[in-house]
């Protein structure tokens, strides 16, 4: 009798479950979730990238499908400074905005072509170099994200004071 060993058994097995218990539709399930608002009142549900490994991690992997264009991810740090952000493993273009301490929209850089993998660094799309305390990524394809431009003046609309949180930010990295 040719039966496979135990322990082959055991590891299809265990990849069989893996495979079929991850929800590829709730990417971000661990993430804390912010409403902010935009000064035309339309909300953006952003999800807080606020551990080193989030926010290495971004928006890398998510299929368009599985983001809606009223979302964004927020990228915190701790104080402003000169930021650059690029493009790798994404599967849709983005919109960026570079907001002050304040919520304020310093700068912003429309369209940046996604880029799916890794193996070709020099050729992955990255941002111009800005200044920014935090960083909003939407869907280049978002109504809402057209409608913000420099100047305007984000709002935060969370229970959870945006200083708390910066608190812990940094205490994970």
């Amino acid at each position: 009798m040719n039966s496979r060993p135990l322990y082959l058994v055991l590891i299809n097995l265990l990849v069989f479950f893996c495979l079929n218990s991850c929800d590829e539709s709730k990417p971000f399930e661990d993430y804390q979730k912010a409403t902010i608002q935009t000064p035309k009142g339309g909300e953006i549900t952003a999800f807080l990238a606020i551990s080193e490994q989030e926010q290495v991690q971004g928006l890398s992997g998510v299929p368009k499908e599985n983001f809606p264009d009223d979302y964004g991810m927020l990228f915190i740090f701790k104080q402003n400074d000169v930021r650059q952000f690029w493009m790798p493993n994404t599967y849709f273009a983005l919109d960026i905005f570079f907001l002050d301490s304040n919520f304020k929209v310093y700068d912003l850089q429309r369209n940046v072509p996604n880029y799916i993998g890794r193996d070709d660094p020099k050729n992955i799309p990255r941002t111009k170099y800005s200044y920014a305390q935090y960083v909003l990524e939407m869907k280049a394809s978002s109504k809402m994200a057209k409608k913000i431009n420099i100047g305007d003046q984000l709002k935060w609309k969370n229970p959870s004071h945006l200083e708390q949180i910066k608190l812990k930010t940094h205490l994970q990295q």
